[in-house]
């Protein structure tokens, strides 16, 4: 079956997606610096600050391709766009979104070492057509690593869930 560019109509939406994102990446920065400001490198704000300056810095390079891209294509004939239907979100987004939509509202639960374990464990293994156990390999380093980094340098209280403190 012959690959067929996406319509107009699907890249105009994608550039509004895009614009968005690089909205609330700007807004995300902003709340970031109210946080410590600039005061020094290990301030409480630092690293969110510099998060979502990679989130705006990246949706600007993306909403700029993009319309580089779409300038320097012609327009699709007639026959390419009655074959391909447009599709706004691909499955793997939706689920991703429905898999993240149920790790925010497990957290007050599991706590975040679990549901963060769990979230990862079913995202890679969605994702990534490879063996549970491999899944399972990287969704532990994955978790190990975030915790070391979070709760051990940064010294980051990360969310304990009621379920945990159940079993302890």
């Amino acid at each position: 079956m012959k690959k067929t560019e996406p319509s107009a109509q699907a890249k105009k939406g994608e550039q509004i997606f895009v614009a968005v994102l690089i909205v609330f990446s700007a807004a995300a920065l902003w709340q970031a610096y109210l946080i410590a400001g600039f005061s020094k490198w290990a301030s409480p704000g630092a690293f969110p600050m510099l998060a979502a300056a990679t989130m705006l810095a990246s949706g600007i390079a993306i909403l700029r391709n993009a319309r580089h891209q779409s300038q320097a294509q012609e327009p699709a004939s007639e026959n390419a766009t009655e074959s391909a239907p447009y599709r706004p979100l691909p499955i793997r987004v939706v689920v991703v979104a429905l898999l993240l939509i149920l790790y925010v509202l497990a957290m007050p639960t599991l706590g975040f070492l679990l549901d963060s374990w769990l979230f990862l464990f079913a995202c890679i293994t969605y994702l990534w057509n490879r063996s549970i156990w491999f899944a399972l390999l990287i969704s532990v380093v994955s978790l190990l690593a975030i915790h070391v980094i979070f709760r051990i340098l940064f010294q980051v209280i990360l969310p304990q869930g009621t379920l945990p403190g159940l079993f302890l």
